[in-house]
């Protein structure tokens, strides 16, 4: 776990700097030597001398830099080839966040300022506990800014230079974490293209993970060419074959970033670390690293074989899909508490006490309680079919169903009529033994396909959580599995942008842990 002396430190996006500043060929001042370009260091860029930031407007009192639109700008956190990070007060709001500033040398490129905004739509498009948070972007006096959430803690590279591989548990609840933030991605069609321990940041407390820098993340069906050409794009150490091939990418791309980034994590050491940075795309090419349970012996066996599936130079080779990692993850988790085998079992086995013993085990071995929100009373509700929910034995909701099969404690919702559509909510009071938040939301078998897509939203203490796919036809699903922990209120949230036909919805057996 982060300690005290490091948890208080403040995003700073320190990695300011866009990846696409790694050019192999570059020759101007602020290139990197190969050494530092293995590491995923940031040029060295000269820090500008307090109080000469050209785009901000004078300080208007004591312990401020300056203004940009809005905010009040108050020291820099960070900086890079790209960008100055800065912290800031939004003086509408009263709140602290992190404002990511484009260097002004940085609009000389006539590309700089779509590819800044392009991060900004994309952030803002995915909102999720495991991605960072942007709350505004704009173009003030000339300057491209954008305002993003401010967080506490320190990077995944920082966090392994300091302490080295995490125990085990802590190893596969990271592993998850960055798995789910990916699995978003992708399900929105978004790309990484830049994923490495310099780009995950754990929040303090609890070491969260939080995905940033989505300078060159981009749709996977979108064929604008953003960079120029003769730039590396992405980060040596951490980039896929047909990445530092210049190929047309897809998720798998990003699975085999994930794969070096866990190799990291298991081991300490890059899968793919050399001498500069020809040896290490050569490494990438025809290179195949250690397996990472030979150079740690406290990997789990089936861990170690993930991480080499990810790595695999052929995509066709690799996981799917972050939602089949994600499960694998998983699976690996609840693998840990299964009995271990230890000596005498065969003679054990021979005398029948091991079968015995395991059946008395799995029976009285202790499982998170669930809490359907069926059993709840809510505290607030809008617009339900008839009257809220309740235990299924008290009716008028004895369940739902969906695509014929039944869901005892399953919920409804239903959009508003009309034209323009609406908003449909309820919340709940949780306690603080309730840590994740379960669910699939789809239609439920009664009315007919939707008019209109619905899309569902989990809210906790009125921060968006998770949001739903839109769900349109039967066949339709999508699944919610959230961190609640430390929320006295969940929201769920149904959304109808227009015209609502038949649109019923149902959570299936949503639930508490």
């Amino acid at each position: 776990m982060t300690d005290s002396s490091t948890s208080r430190e403040p995003i700073a996006e320190a990695r300011a700097g866009s990846s696409t500043d790694l050019s192999l060929g570059d020759s101007s001042p602020n290139s990197l030597a190969p050494t530092q370009l293995i590491r995923g260091d940031q040029p060295s860029v000269r820090p500008v001398p307090v109080g000469s930031y050209p785009f901000l407007a004078p300080a208007r009192g004591p312990g401020e830099l300056g203004w940009l639109g809005p905010y009040r700008v108050l020291r820099l956190l960070g900086h890079g080839g790209m960008a100055y990070v800065f912290l800031a007060e939004d003086t509408q709001l009263r709140r602290e966040i992190a404002l990511k500033v484009m260097r002004p040398e940085g609009l000389r490129d006539p590309h700089a300022e779509e590819r800044f905004l392009r991060e900004a739509r994309l952030m803002a498009a995915t909102p999720h506990e495991h991605l960072v948070t942007v709350f505004a972007a704009a173009v003030e006096s000339g300057t491209v800014y954008l305002a993003m959430e401010r967080l506490e803690g320190e990077t995944l590279e920082k966090r392994l230079a300091r302490a080295g591989p995490p125990e085990v548990s802590t190893m596969l609840r990271i592993a998850r974490e960055i798995a789910t933030g990916l699995d978003v991605l992708h399900r929105q069609g978004i790309i990484h293209r830049d994923l490495k321990p310099s780009n995950l940041w754990l929040e303090s407390p609890g070491e969260r993970v939080k995905l940033l820098d989505f300078g060159l993340a981009r749709f996977m069906d979108d064929d604008a060419q953003m960079t120029q050409t003769g730039m590396v794009v992405g980060t040596p150490g951490f980039m896929s074959p047909e990445q530092a091939r210049g190929e047309p990418l897809d998720a798998r791309s990003d699975l085999f970033s994930f794969g070096a980034v866990l190799y990291c994590l298991a081991t300490g050491q890059q899968p793919f670390g050399k001498a500069n940075t020809m040896a290490v795309l050569t490494a990438l090419a025809v290179s195949t690293p250690t397996a990472p349970r030979s150079v740690n012996p406290v990997v789990p066996a089936n861990l170690s074989r993930l991480i080499m599936r990810l790595l695999d130079k052929d995509a066709d080779r690799r996981p799917g899909s972050a939602e089949d990692v994600l499960a694998e993850l998983r699976d690996i988790e609840s693998g840990k508490r299964q009995p271990l085998w230890r000596r005498g079992t065969v003679q054990a086995l021979a005398a029948g006490i091991i079968p015995v013993a395991l059946l008395l085990g799995y029976l009285c071995w202790p499982r998170p309680p669930i809490t359907h929100l069926a059993m709840l009373e809510p505290v607030e509700v809008q617009d339900w079919i008839r009257e809220p929910p309740r235990r299924p034995e008290m009716g008028p909701f004895g369940g739902v169903s969906v695509q014929g099969r039944h869901s005892p404690h399953g919920l409804f919702m239903h959009a508003p009529h009309g034209p323009g559509g609406g908003t449909t909510r309820v919340s709940y009071r949780l306690e603080p033994r309730h840590r994740a938040f379960h669910v699939d939301v789809a239609l439920n078998d009664g009315p007919t396909d939707c008019a209109t897509p619905l899309v569902f939203a989990v809210y906790g203490d009125g921060r968006l959580l998770w949001r739903s796919r839109p769900i349109q036809n039967r066949p339709d699903r999508d699944r919610c599995d959230v961190n609640v922990n430390g929320v006295a209120i969940l929201t769920l949230e149904l959304q109808c942008p227009g015209p609502a036909r038949g649109a019923h919805a149902a959570w299936i057996e949503p639930h508490l842990r």
